[in-house]
């Protein structure tokens, strides 16, 4: 009776090890067809909306192009401020000449692939097909991001950069991709060579990966070659930029950002008497120019004619070796001797970074640009409605992005406290915790390396990271917030996205 009752046993075992993987297939080919579908859908959305548009230019592309000639011809650019990652990805993709129609085209289909890629990293987390979905086409709808595929800026080669960063975290905390973790950690460390503000999210990755060697969760062999990978390319540039200005710094900048709080009317319009000379440049500069809030190239030029003769010709011709001295120089002085000036200002630019929706449809519609669409064409008119309500979704989608994930978090601990498991992918827990810090420290520098204006383009290379945050940690929160005889299915219903493990 015992023999007959195990053998029976057995066979629905058996049974039942079909059924997970035949649902587990269906599962998989579901996913793959949903990520194809998404990819026609952004190619015909970028098509649609952006055929036609020639590439456009705006404040920074020249800087961008003069670098990308440089190293198309095999040289080292000057110093300045920007990063060798877009002038590299023009120079490689658009030649020496270079072809800019070749350059916006290739940049679309990175926001094609970033679209995908958000679709992905919320399956990722996640295992749901449907939340995955709701990702990719949310991600679809940012028309600002589609509009920035077309404009000669560093955007979105480094939103791609990050969404797949971001996607290789979630695959090498789940330990089941080899390479997954050295590959994390060079993508994140790629992206700050787009935007240096990512050197923080590379940091970051690095960290969360020690603790996870630490308790024997990753490799550490993986750990420590994802380490010596990252400084090493850290350690490169740095000495690229001793080479070129005997400074020896990832990136160059940084006084020239703090030179931007004190162009704020919150800082320069109570400086001390000692300071009355800076003041009366900035209040000088606002009358001239009819705004309050002046940015550091407007300013450091007319700044080192009062404090450094010296260098007062280089720094109007904003080059990088005199003008930051001389910012570094007054921004020290003028932020200690205005207490609560820098909170000030982070205040008011993170405000305007996760708060407001700006369409950059018009970028290019000035007298010397190429054409935009003209307000009565379909294109303009879908453009303005996507923008209608993502300025009442920003906020919220900011808000739900670094709020639901402390609370996913917490009812997964308390659930397993209880002594149930948590369900979802295998190290969904881990990656949720690493993007969310990233996020929340990009939020926290954006403000203060660049507060001129909000610059909300800062926030364009984790909109999708956002994006994914809000909605992985909702259905994440909400199967923690399940019965426990309620999870029968889940480990089935997952098995072709790698969810139904604890984390």
């Amino acid at each position: 009776m015992d023999a007959a009752g195990n053998e029976a046993g057995g066979a629905a075992g058996a049974r039942g090890r079909v059924v997970d993987r035949t649902v587990g297939r269906a599962v998989g080919r579901a996913g793959a067809l949903a990520a194809l579908a998404l990819l026609v859908a952004g190619a015909l959305e970028a098509w649609g909306m952006l055929g036609g548009l020639e590439p456009a230019r705006f404040w920074d592309t020249p800087s961008y192009l003069h670098d990308a000639g440089h190293l198309a011809r095999g040289e080292l650019p000057p110093l300045g401020l920007r990063m060798p990652g877009y002038p590299a990805f023009v120079a490689l993709v658009g030649g020496r000449a270079p072809d800019l129609g070749r350059v916006a085209g290739a940049q679309a289909a990175l926001w094609v692939a970033s679209v995908v890629l958000a679709y992905a990293l919320v399956r990722r987390l996640t295992g749901s097909l449907a939340a995955a979905l709701a990702a990719g086409l949310a991600a679809l709808s940012f028309v600002d991001l589609l509009f920035m595929a077309v404009t000669l800026y560093s955007e979105t080669l480094c939103l791609a950069l990050v969404c797949g960063a971001a996607l290789a975290t979630a695959a090498a905390f789940a330990g089941r991709a080899r390479g997954a973790v050295v590959g994390a950690g060079l993508l994140w460390v790629a992206a700050a060579l787009v935007r240096p503000i990512f050197l923080a999210s590379a940091g970051v990755y690095l960290l969360a990966a020690l603790l996870l060697a630490a308790r024997r969760a990753l490799a550490r062999r993986d750990v420590a070659l994802a380490w010596a990978a990252v400084a090493a390319v850290v350690l490169a540039m740095a000495s690229v930029n001793l080479a070129r200005a005997g400074r020896f710094e990832f990136s160059p900048g940084a006084g020239l950002s703090l030179l931007n709080h004190v162009g704020h009317p919150a800082v320069y319009r109570h400086l001390p008497p000692d300071q009355a000379r800076i003041r009366e440049v900035y209040e000088r500069l606002a009358a001239e120019q009819g705004r309050e809030w002046i940015g550091w190239w407007r300013a450091v030029g007319p700044l080192a004619a009062v404090v450094a003769p010296e260098r007062a010709e280089a720094a109007g011709r904003l080059e990088v070796a005199a003008a930051e001295p001389v910012a570094e120089r007054v921004a020290l002085r003028a932020l200690a001797a205005v207490p609560g000036g820098y909170v000030r200002v982070w205040a008011d630019a993170a405000e305007q970074l996760l708060g407001r929706f700006a369409l950059q449809l018009g970028w290019s519609a000035r007298p010397d640009g190429p054409p935009q669409w003209p307000p009565g064409a379909w294109q303009h008119r879908a453009a303005r409605d996507a923008e209608a309500v993502w300025r009442v979704g920003m906020p919220w989608l900011s808000a739900a992005a670094l709020l639901l994930p402390p609370l996913a978090l917490w009812l997964r601990a308390r659930r397993r406290r209880r002594g149930d498991d948590a369900p979802g992918p295998a190290g969904a827990g881990a990656a949720l915790a690493t993007l969310w810090v990233i996020a929340a420290v990009n939020a926290a520098l954006s403000p203060a390396l660049e507060p001129w204006a909000g610059q909300m383009r800062y926030r364009f290379p984790i909109q999708h990271l956002l994006l994914g945050l809000a909605i992985g940690a909702a259905v994440l929160a909400a199967r923690a917030l399940r019965p426990a005889r309620g999870l029968a299915g889940t480990g089935a219903a997952g098995a072709g996205a790698g969810a139904g493990r604890p984390t």
